[in-house]
């Protein structure tokens, strides 16, 4: 009955999708979800690490973002200003 439903006449089987392999079907799909999962998580991380200032901004030689460390590592007290002073000099030279 399955063969004459669909046009196959005497003697040819029907193995429906992927000639019987029906679970490739279902890989493909699992595969895609998964992409988009790992995409959505991606794309949260990097909205987070954005948000919180892990990503600095400088210029191509880095100067901006060195200078703007040690202002933090100033304003944590981890260095004096004289030694803030002879950093920053030294970066800017």
């Amino acid at each position: 009955m399955y063969n004459r439903l669909y046009g196959l006449g005497y003697g040819m089987s029907a193995a429906g999708p992927f000639f019987g392999f029906h679970w490739i079907g279902w890989l493909v799909g699992a595969l895609f979800v998964a992409g988009l999962v790992v995409a959505i998580v991606l794309s949260v991380k990097a909205q987070r690490a954005a948000k919180s200032g892990a990503v600095r901004e400088g210029t191509a030689d880095g100067t901006a973002s060195a200078l703007a460390l040690l202002k933090e590592r100033l304003a944590r007290g981890e260095i004096a200003e004289a030694e803030y002073d002879r950093l920053k000099a030294k970066i800017e030279s």
